[in-house]
């Protein structure tokens, strides 16, 4: 039996979908680097959002639950929302720090080959 796909399965995966710093000649073509830097802007943003709404959720549940009754329903639904945002957000933290990571450990550009000094041979530098 397969598991229902989750919304975190739709978030790119930094750490597989882009080169590895300890790949021997890994380098960052200038849309991988692009692409790095709007998926680290995004996240970040992202985050921010997300623990700003979560803090406004416990908030309105601490003056509500004074106040007013919260149907059982209500609140396992509300429990189920933070919990996924939760995850989301720590999704979205760790997917921002690889992709800077990358764009400080990986050159821009692929290696040169440059001309030995022994008889002309080609040396990837």
């Amino acid at each position: 039996m397969t598991t229902a796909p989750c919304f975190l399965d739709l978030l790119i995966r930094v750490d597989q979908d882009f080169p590895s710093e300890f790949a021997p000649g890994a380098h960052l073509t200038d849309e991988q680097t692009q692409q790095l830097e709007r998926i680290s802007n995004a996240a970040a943003q992202s985050v921010t959002t997300l623990t700003s709404g979560i803090a406004a959720v416990g908030e309105m549940l601490a003056w509500i639950g004074d106040k007013e009754e919260i149907s059982g329903d209500a609140l396992v639904s509300l429990g189920w929302l933070l919990n996924h945002l939760g995850e989301t957000t720590c999704r979205l933290h760790d997917e921002a720090r690889h992709a800077e990571y990358k764009l400080k450990t990986l050159p821009r550009s692929a290696p040169q080959n440059t001309t030995s000094p022994v008889r002309g041979a080609e040396v990837s530098q």
